[in-house]
């Protein structure tokens, strides 16, 4: 359906340890997860929008999970991760 619906999208990489930025761009709500804790987030029904977390990540394996829920109107999801040192 276009509208009330959810998704989940998982990972596990390995990373070269430093700071990362991570950055969701949502209409309506989402959940950001590294290694199962709760990193970024935003539960809650909106306009599309921009949320930024800049993290330190250890080198080695680990996993990304995102979280998004669609109510009403458009459905939108960014993500992306970059790492700054």
């Amino acid at each position: 359906p276009s509208d009330n619906f959810s998704v989940r999208w998982t990972r596990t990489m390995n990373f070269v340890g430093g700071d990362y930025e991570f950055t969701v761009g949502s209409d309506e709500g989402f959940r950001l997860y590294v290694d199962n804790v709760v990193v970024s987030q935003f539960w809650a029904n909106r306009t599309f929008g921009y949320t930024t977390v800049i993290i330190p990540v250890t080198a080695g394996s680990h996993t990304v999970k995102l979280e998004y829920y669609e109510a009403t109107g458009n459905a939108r999801m960014e993500f992306t991760m970059a790492l700054l040192s």
